[in-house]
């Protein structure tokens, strides 16, 4: 059994669309008639930038920018390593086939 297909909503027989339709068109009805639910973080919100609150989301938010900074620099280091020792081992190669 493929799996793509059904993971884009192909293989679903025309009733579990209709649920999953039926679905979404509740989630959508409940955030507008309750819109307090589905309101934004004080940070997003627009609360003071004083509120304890607020700071401790923006502190946060650094620190994981910090880390997610850290991971995508060493993949990129190690993209880089292996791309220039790459070069060096194709540059012995070519080196050691013309003399």
């Amino acid at each position: 059994m493929k799996l793509g297909p059904m993971l884009r909503g192909q293989g679903l027989q025309r009733s579990q669309r209709d649920l999953r339709a039926a679905a979404l068109l509740g989630a959508l009805i409940l955030t507008a008639a309750l819109p307090e639910a589905s309101s934004a973080c004080e940070r997003c919100f627009g609360a003071g930038v004083d509120a304890p609150a607020v700071r401790a989301v923006s502190a946060s938010m650094l620190v994981l920018f910090a880390i997610i900074s850290g991971v995508f620099g060493g993949i990129l280091s190690f993209f880089r390593n292996m791309s220039v020792r790459a070069a060096r081992i194709a540059d012995q190669n070519n080196s050691s086939t013309t003399d």
